[in-house]
């Protein structure tokens, strides 16, 4: 396996990452067992960075990583999206940027995983009625206490990137890209 830094960030992470979504149901019916030892034969051929997220399942998803990191976490990267709360009905969503609900997805999150920090925290997506800088606040502050050991943000515009790191330090953005989703291409240039 060939691994490259990631950012300017103490890790090394295998060219291939491991999404987890799958594994908590969000296309059909999951098995967990299974899921395992998906995460297991990963792990054994040298796939290292593994991308997750509070919402996945509901908490099912940092729940059953757990298990599978036992004995493996110190070769392991985390990186853990916040998620976006539903309303009680689950029509719709709540904003997934207040301080508050970022603070409390961040110690949730590495208590299900039973792990000291997450490496990577990352917003889900930024709120327009809530100042991305707030969030980002919130989210430093998690750095500071040791709960997490960078931050990131996923679905942001440049804008946003550009604001956002006049509060703090962003090592990764979660972008969707692929052959029938390239809207994002060329659209953060000379960003990073």
């Amino acid at each position: 396996m060939e691994y490259v830094q990631f950012g300017t960030t103490e890790f090394k992470v295998s060219h291939l990452a491991l999404g987890c979504m799958s594994m908590s149901g969000a296309y059909g019916p999951a098995d967990d067992n299974e899921s395992i030892a998906t995460l297991h034969r990963a792990f054994d051929l040298g796939i290292n960075f593994i991308d997750t997220s509070a919402s996945y399942g509901s908490g099912h998803n940092h729940e059953l990583i757990s298990k599978a990191l036992k004995g493996r976490r110190e070769r392991i990267v985390i990186h853990s999206k916040s998620g976006s709360p539903r309303t009680p009905d689950a029509q719709g969503n709540r904003s997934g940027s207040t301080p508050e609900y970022l603070t409390q997805n961040c110690e949730q999150s590495v208590k299900r995983l039973g792990i000291d920090a997450l490496d990577v925290f990352c917003m889900s997506r930024v709120d327009p009625d809530i100042p991305v800088e707030e969030s980002v606040g919130a989210m430093a502050r998690l750095v500071e206490r040791g709960l997490t050991r960078y931050i990131g943000l996923s679905e942001a515009s440049a804008n946003s990137i550009r604001r956002a790191r006049g509060v703090s330090y962003l090592c990764s953005l979660d972008r969707v890209f692929a052959f029938v989703s390239r809207d994002a291409e060329g659209q953060y240039i000379g960003l990073w």
